[in-house]
């Protein structure tokens, strides 16, 4: 086999590439800019941010999505019964016995 790459897989790759490129000079950006009001917005919703069932039921299917994954890292397992996950995140370790001793952890 030479040593070279295909043509597909060289696009493939490119085109991955690239889009990570774009999202890394979005992100430097973003973080240049000044984030005062982003900061101040936020934190008039933190009194929301107390009841996260509440939130969670009023979230769309594509915002709970998003809050699983930033709570448990895609570590989510359904077992045939609840669900378990291998790490938790440290802002609900307050439940971590409680969860452990349901079996809810791995």
């Amino acid at each position: 086999m030479k040593d070279e790459i295909e043509g597909t897989t060289s696009k493939k790759w490119f085109r991955k590439y690239s889009a990570e490129r774009s999202a890394f000079q979005e992100d430097m950006k973003n973080l240049r800019s000044d984030h005062s009001d982003k900061f101040q917005k936020l934190i008039r919703l933190f009194p929301y941010l107390e009841n996260l069932l509440s939130l969670f039921d009023k979230a769309n299917l594509q915002q709970m999505h998003s809050m699983l994954r930033l709570c448990f890292k895609h570590t989510l397992m359904f077992n045939g019964v609840s669900f378990e996950t291998a790490w938790l995140n440290p802002a609900f370790s307050h439940n971590y016995i409680v969860l452990k001793e349901k079996g809810l952890l791995l």
